[in-house]
């Protein structure tokens, strides 16, 4: 669960944990559209908007996300 403030940092550390190996799945916050298409396109797993789902809603879907086969 990437919960960095700047969208960037995030597509990094996809980039970096992929490179590494990780074969795990990866959600993330956005603040905007443009940037939640952009980490998808990075290969993170669900992206969540951070002023439509902060807080228990982000928490709840990463643990149904990290769950589910």
């Amino acid at each position: 669960m990437f919960a960095m403030p700047n969208f960037l940092d995030i597509q990094e550390a996809q980039k970096q944990i992929q490179l590494a190996g990780f074969k795990g799945k990866t959600a993330a916050i956005a603040r905007y559209e443009d940037e939640k298409e952009k980490l998808l396109a990075a290969g993170v797993n669900e992206v969540f908007n951070f002023y439509a789902e902060a807080g228990a809603g982000f928490a709840d879907q990463s643990v149904h996300l990290l769950t589910s086969k």
